[in-house]
């Protein structure tokens, strides 16, 4: 029995259940015979994570998958029962959860998110869009340390070319406090943003992407479902395609392999998503060369 629990809502990992169910088929697990699936969602509330996993806990899931370090972090604390993580950080910097990459040790493996060169490649790809962007605004969650260190790495990069760089915490699923960072961001003079997802952006990305939007700011995050609630770009590994990827490693710790042998991987697909119709409302013009670069265009 696997166990998916997730700190955001269900509508932010539609797809990446489509992408573990394709694994497990092609891994011959039959659901509902062979495997079982347990989903478990916190919408964007911490607080209800330890319930989820004593529960799943009880029911007999033999293995955890997650989206996310903060997810694997707070199953990590309360039982030792394997996790396979997906969007897990690309250095070994939190030892709370794996000591390497190759090896990582505990009861925690799965997959990365990338490396560090793809701040300033998210960067770049929004001036590209927005080349007289001078002030750039970058929205993460401010509580868990990894996310902090994410939104601190992409405000480097953002200084490494030449851009002002001001950062929002975002540390709740609300609609006021989203638009009081948006203010905080107009008031800067930003006119780029850049949007580290995890499970709070996750959960309310339709109103980070109308309020940017409306705030006249072209607004970047690392997946899909960014642009699809109207986001104007996205960026990043195929997430899906790593939860497909998963499967394997259900597959194996099922059949008796430990977590902390088997090594952490890195992405090896990334999606460029491009919406036209907030671009048009923006009145930004999409470089042709990007749009032949994308994998996928919203009209």
């Amino acid at each position: 029995m696997v166990g998916f629990l997730a700190l955001a809502n269900r509508h932010a990992h539609v797809a990446d259940l489509a992408g573990l169910r394709a694994g497990l088929r092609e891994a011959g697990f039959v659901e509902g015979h062979t495997i079982a699936i347990e989903e478990r969602y916190c919408d964007g509330n911490p607080g209800r994570i330890v319930g989820f996993v004593e529960d799943l806990v009880k029911i007999g899931v033999q293995v955890f998958l997650v989206p996310g370090p903060a997810a694997a972090r707070a199953v990590h604390k309360r039982t030792d029962t394997p996790v396979v993580a997906v969007a897990l950080p690309y250095s070994n910097r939190h030892p709370d959860l794996f000591q390497a990459l190759n090896k990582p040790g505990g009861s925690i493996t799965g997959f990365s998110l990338g490396s560090e060169e793809l701040s300033a490649k998210r960067i770049q790809i929004l001036r590209e869009v927005v080349p007289e962007m001078a002030t750039l605004a970058i929205m993460h969650n401010g509580r868990d340390p990894i996310y902090r260190e994410w939104g601190i790495e992409t405000e480097t990069a953002a200084h490494a070319q030449g851009l002002k760089a001001i950062r929002l915490e975002l540390n709740a699923p609300d609609a006021a406090e989203i638009a009081r960072l948006m203010q905080e961001a107009r008031a800067a003079g930003a006119q780029g943003m850049i949007v580290i997802r995890d499970f709070i952006s996750a959960t309310m990305g339709e109103e980070i992407a109308s309020s940017a939007a409306r705030g006249g700011i072209a607004a970047l995050s690392e997946q899909r479902d960014f642009c699809q609630a109207g986001g104007l770009l996205s960026y990043g590994a195929n997430i899906p395609d790593l939860f497909r990827r998963s499967a394997v490693y259900i597959d194996k710790i099922l059949k008796g392999a430990h977590p902390g042998d088997l090594p952490i991987q890195r992405p090896t697909a990334f999606d460029l998503v491009v919406n036209l119709k907030t671009a048009d409302l923006l009145h930004l013009t999409i470089p042709p060369a990007m749009l032949v670069q994308a994998t996928e265009v919203i009209e």
